[in-house]
């Protein structure tokens, strides 16, 4: 029997594995599916830098499931997993006592908007149901609830609770010349949990499972499925943009945190970073982008070692320092006056070097 020669065996072998790479490729990748982009690498230092956190006082929360500004960032609240509210009006300078949101027994808060009057719109879902309900405060203080049986729940919102979005690719908007809400749902690839969302103008950015990354540039009334920086069946959580919409921050699980500043986020030639360097037991929860800083906090799944990293360009990142035993940053935000983070135990800080 003839042996082959060394030069065919090698040219088999290239062409095995080139045909076993496209069989991958077309597997990971149907035709019609989004395919991930391939970032560039940024990176965090393990050391601590010059930004630290100190502890606002004269607050008393059990815990804080979320806290948020309106638009000018002025006016601001947080509320706890029981439904009670504190709320500021002048750039969390000082809080005050806003009595509870009456929510029903077994609906858990999720979200939470303020408008520039001080008025608050809560979201709540129900686990293992599609059970949805929104509660909207009035002029006098009193408490609407709107509810619906099987939209998704509420799992976010934009700051002024105007765009709340949630389970099955619910988006739900209110409607200020109707007085009312409404509910609508993303396209057949966008029906999944919804984390997260920003809104800037006109400009929508959704982001849930499967590492779903949606935007809208007419305030939802179509959808582009955007590219994901990676291949994923797991969720993103966080997400913030820039006042222009055009920087972006995506965070998740097993540490991961993406970091885009390009116009054109509907281009295969995106910029994305992956920032790399945090330990693949930590969740990013909560960012921020603002004029000068970059900032991104979570903490272990558990909800232990609260962290918050920042940067100034987005490539490079630093730990601030934060208290001991802090727990899960769940709220990142600017004030008109500060920059403000808030944990999962009860506890709002105020950086001590602020950089807008």
């Amino acid at each position: 029997m003839l042996s082959m020669s060394e030069g065919v065996k090698k040219r088999l072998i290239a062409m095995v594995l080139i045909i076993l790479s496209v069989l991958v490729v077309k597997t990971l990748f149907p035709s019609g599916e989004k395919q991930p982009l391939k970032p560039k690498a940024g990176k965090v230092l393990n050391r601590v830098g010059d930004s630290a956190w100190v502890r606002v006082s004269g607050l008393v929360m059990p815990d804080i499931v979320v806290m948020t500004f309106d638009d000018g960032g002025q006016v601001g609240a947080a509320i706890s997993l029981e439904g009670k509210l504190i709320k500021t009006l002048n750039g969390g300078e000082s809080w005050i006592d806003a009595d509870y949101v009456p929510v029903e027994p077994g609906e858990i808060i999720n979200a939470l908007g303020v408008d520039y009057k001080g008025l608050v719109k809560v979201g709540t879902s129900v686990d293992e149901s599609s059970y949805t309900a929104i509660y909207q405060q009035s002029s006098d203080g009193k408490w609407q609830r709107l509810a619906c049986k099987d939209c998704g729940g509420i799992l976010a919102s934009s700051n002024n609770g105007g765009l709340m979005v949630g389970g099955g690719g619910l988006v739900s908007n209110f409607d200020n010349q109707l007085n009312k809400w409404q509910f609508n749902y993303l396209p057949d690839w966008g029906e999944v949990s919804l984390y997260g969302v920003s809104k800037k103008g006109k400009k929508i950015l959704l982001t849930g499972e499967n590492a779903l990354l949606a935007m809208s540039e007419d305030e939802g009334r179509s959808w582009i499925h955007l590219n994901s920086p990676i291949n994923t069946n797991l969720p993103f959580y966080s997400i913030a943009t820039s006042e222009t919409g055009n920087s972006l921050l995506l965070g998740g699980v097993n540490g991961n945190l993406f970091f885009c500043n390009d116009s054109n986020l509907t281009s295969n030639s995106s910029n994305w970073l992956e920032i790399k360097g945090l330990d693949k037991d930590l969740m990013v929860s909560s960012l921020l982008v603002a004029p000068k800083v970059l900032l991104a906090g979570g903490s272990k799944l558990s909800g232990a070692n609260g962290f918050i990293i920042s940067s100034l360009d987005g490539q490079t990142w630093q730990y601030d320092l934060l208290p001991k035993d802090t727990s899960r940053i769940v709220s990142l935000a600017i004030t008109n006056t500060q920059i403000l983070a808030a944990s999962s135990n009860g506890t709002i800080f105020r950086r001590t070097k602020n950089t807008f």
